[in-house]
């Protein structure tokens, strides 16, 4: 337990020193809108893959470049036999192989780099509900679902696929565009390419500068939503950017380079979020901001995210049970299993550091089964544990902790964590307010004789990794 707990400490202060401020998501505007993308394109305000669809009725323009017209007496032609400009073959065969080079590798997989068991479709469970004004048996609850920083990934992962499936339409084009845009290029001379075609509901936009290919698909869906499909590629650096909009209230701009993407996403016209993820020697480190907003108030939340071949540290301020928390929780998994093994909350109140650790009841044994019920004394409920008729008691910190004298050392306290259930031929989403046992990481060492101080008839210890710390 202590290499575990070490470990999150560390991350802690990896993120102490990181670049980014995860109490800090960056105001929205438009560089970080799916609905705007920075560009070098000398038509900015042609190129749909920086523009957003305002009007989804206007198409990009469909006018051809044209030639310009030759002054006889300025410009004499040198060739009066043949005034025509020729067209460059290797010029053509290059700038084709642009547009195939786009189309063959545009999509993006945004469950790569994500380990298999940390992902909602292979973690699929059974959640039975619990009534705890009764006695439940920790067995029958659910338990090391995921906590809420990597349900925000998984959230927002989950919500960008809609918009990828989208990307099938493209493929069932590409053989018609490429051999279209060829016909074309076999008659244009010009050391640029702008070429617009119709098939089907789909209008093609097909262009080249000289630097950027682009490829735009604007269509009306049977339910009259205006939508637009563009991709765009630096022939130089190969980078290639897709954007998707869906009518007005959805759309999504992301980026593919090397061992790396990124992508923003607004989704329903209510969410907004960046998310970068990169892979580097094995190892995969990622970003999350989200902003939330709801009856007119966005809610702000960040998380950093690192896995390697053993765990999946999550680290962020999303807290949605902790009214007013601005500080950070650190989740640990089991890369192999998908289980919450426990979190860390480090968070400065008035000036006094806390940091605590929470174990879900699964993994302490000696607790077996938890009831909450009245207290006559104030509105909170006490905890009962293992049947016992009287409330399981906490033990404060003590007048040797100084300004912490009045602070529990541990105790029991319901925690939300998100389990996946089967519906129909696919899964659902259940938040779940389930018992966790704290501990002040100080205390940790002390835990079970501090629990056995005031529960007598109770011993605790926290199992991980089926061994007892």
């Amino acid at each position: 337990m202590k290499k575990i707990v070490s470990f999150i400490i560390v991350v802690c202060l990896m993120l102490a020193f990181a670049s980014c401020d995860l109490t800090q998501v960056p105001a929205t505007d438009e560089k970080n809108s799916p609905s705007e993308i920075k560009t070098e394109s000398k038509e900015t305000k042609n190129d749909p893959v920086t523009k957003p669809v305002t009007d989804p009725t206007t198409k990009p323009s469909t006018k051809p470049i044209t030639n310009p017209i030759t002054d006889p007496v300025t410009n004499p032609i040198t060739n009066p036999v043949d005034p025509t400009p020729q067209v460059d073959p290797e010029w053509n065969y290059k700038t084709l192989s642009y547009l195939k080079d786009l189309l063959a590798s545009f999509k993006m997989n945004p469950y790569e780099y994500i380990p298999a068991k940390m992902l909602p479709q292979n973690n699929i469970t059974t959640v039975n509900e619990f009534d705890l004004s009764n006695f439940v048996n920790v067995n029958s609850m659910p338990h090391n679902g995921f906590g809420e920083q990597w349900e925000m990934i998984t959230d927002n992962l989950a919500q960008s696929s809609m918009f990828f499936d989208t990307l099938n339409i493209v493929e069932g084009l590409t053989t018609t565009s490429v051999n279209i845009f060829q016909t074309y290029l076999d008659k244009n001379p010009e050391k640029t390419a702008h070429h617009v075609f119709q098939s089907g509901i789909y209008s093609v936009t097909i262009d080249f500068d000289g630097k950027y290919m682009t490829y735009v698909l604007d269509y009306t869906t049977n339910k009259s939503t205006k939508s637009q499909i563009a991709l765009k590629m630096d022939v130089i650096t190969k980078t290639k950017t897709v954007r998707i909009q869906l009518g007005d209230a959805n759309a999504l701009k992301y980026t593919m380079s090397g061992n790396a993407y990124e992508f923003d996403i607004k989704y329903l016209g209510v969410r907004r979020a960046e998310f970068k993820i990169a892979k580097n020697n094995g190892k995969v480190e990622g970003h999350i901001n989200e902003i939330l907003t709801a009856a007119g108030k966005e809610y702000k939340s960040a998380a950093d995210f690192y896995i390697d071949s053993n765990y999946v540290v999550c680290v962020g301020n999303k807290a949605s049970g902790i009214i007013g928390f601005t500080n950070v929780i650190s989740e640990l998994y089991n890369v192999k299993t998908g289980k919450l093994l426990g979190y860390e909350v480090s968070e400065n109140l008035k000036s006094i550091e806390y940091n605590t650790l929470w174990f879900d009841l699964a993994n302490i044994s000696g607790i077996t089964s938890v009831k909450y019920g009245s207290n006559n004394e104030s509105d909170e409920k006490d905890v009962y544990v293992n049947g016992n008729s009287e409330p399981f008691t906490a033990k404060l910190c003590g007048i040797s902790a100084v300004l912490k004298a009045a602070s529990r050392r541990f105790d029991i306290e319901l925690r939300k964590q998100y389990f996946y259930v089967k519906d129909g031929d696919s899964y659902k989403e259940v938040c779940v307010n389930v018992p966790m046992l704290f501990v002040q990481e100080e205390y940790f060492e002390s835990l079970s004789k501090d629990v056995k101080d005031k529960n007598k008839n109770v011993t605790v210890a926290v199992t991980l990794d089926n061994g007892i710390v």
